[in-house]
């Protein structure tokens, strides 16, 4: 055990201080996140959400187009309808557009761009660095880096004894900076690793979604009204349950299928179904329910929910974002292990300058 603590130390060492500077930004950005639902509620209630008019019907996805249509030059990417009463229909276009209209009158409430957007620039800086794939591959490689940290600081400050576990889990302040630093670092470590663990893990999932190829595609035909078709092709599927959210994409291309996702309300793993219809005739050609689904695939499926901590509502988006906390301690308070133990090394005397240097052995 004395010499795997040898051979990882470097290793925990030298990839911490290389990607801690990253790992700050992550851990920053994703502890804002983590609350962005209450923070949109908070300062962007007029254009998000409405007054409830719980006798009134919802607008259709007819509606919803016609008033689109007054407006010049929109082309729709998806369109998201809400579960709860007082959340507008949101409209996402091919030009990176966010339309809100109200649910029940189809009303158009505003325009905005996603890029102008601080919550969704905070996404961005998350995810990508601002950098675009680029910034996108160094988090995804980063997020390896840093699990590779998480096991090898495991192997660094588990307890040797059986015995010495309950010291190893205690952190008191003993008024020296550096000890109370030392322990915070490994101790809180210790507590952190499991959630560290699992946002990582579902962050690399999320990372790693790539739109699925369908085997089955639309025949051509002309069709009067697709936004009719798509009314009755979410009726057809949707039978008046408890729902998250309803997703309508249309057709990207000729032969593209129409794709309706209904995610049910939920207090566990998600609950989501997939259904693409032909975008002429409306036929259903493909259905992948969330009943025929494994467990397995439903924890993968709600592997954004996991990472934000939404799973488990209020109290899992405190845990995320104290998990988020604990991701931001770490690279600082190794960095201060490994700045104060260098400073502390011998210096030697350079013989030209008599300036005082860290030793070679030191560094």
């Amino acid at each position: 055990m004395k010499r795997l603590r040898k051979l990882v130390a470097p290793v925990h060492l030298w990839l911490g201080l290389l990607s801690g500077t990253i790992m700050v930004i992550v851990a920053v950005t994703g502890c804002i996140w983590a609350f962005e639902e209450e923070i949109r509620y908070a300062t962007q209630r007029e254009i998000l959400f409405v007054e409830p008019q719980m006798d009134a019907p919802r607008a259709t996805v007819e509606q919803i187009v016609a008033s689109l249509d007054k407006l010049e030059g929109v082309k729709i990417n998806q369109i998201r309808f809400f579960g709860n009463p007082e959340k507008t229909v949101n409209v996402y276009t091919k030009d990176k557009q966010l339309i809100t209209l109200n649910p029940y009158n189809a009303q158009v409430i505003s325009v905005r761009s996603t890029q102008d957007d601080v919550m969704s620039t905070i996404l961005s800086l998350h995810r990508t660095l601002l950098l675009g794939d680029i910034g996108k591959k160094i988090i995804y490689w980063n997020t390896w880096v840093f699990i590779v940290m998480l096991v090898t600081g495991l192997v660094l400050w588990a307890p040797r004894k059986l015995t010495q576990w309950s010291k190893y889990f205690t952190i008191r302040n003993c008024g020296n900076k550096k000890v109370y630093n030392y322990k915070i670092h490994s101790v809180g470590g210790m507590y952190a690793v499991p959630f560290l663990l699992l946002i990582a893990i579902t962050g690399l999932s999320i990372a790693s979604h790539k739109a699925s190829k369908d085997e089955v595609k639309s025949v051509i035909r002309p069709v009067a009204h697709p936004e009719q078709l798509a009314d009755a092709a979410l009726q057809s599927v949707w039978k008046g349950e408890p729902y998250e959210s309803i997703r309508v994409i249309p057709a990207k291309d000729s032969t593209d299928l129409l794709r309706i996702m209904i995610r049910y309300e939920t207090s566990s793993l998600r609950k989501e179904s997939n259904f693409g219809f032909d975008q002429y005739s409306g036929e259903l050609l493909m259905a992948k329910r969330y009943t025929e689904q494994s467990g397995w695939d439903r924890f993968w499926k709600s592997d954004f929910e996991i990472h934000t901590g939404r799973i488990w509502g209020l109290g899992g988006k405190i845990l995320a974002f104290c998990t988020g906390l604990m991701a931001l301690v770490l690279p600082v308070s190794g960095f201060l292990i490994w700045f104060w133990k260098r400073r502390s090394s011998k210096v030697v005397v350079r013989k030209k300058t008599g300036r005082k240097v860290p030793s070679a052995q030191a560094v």
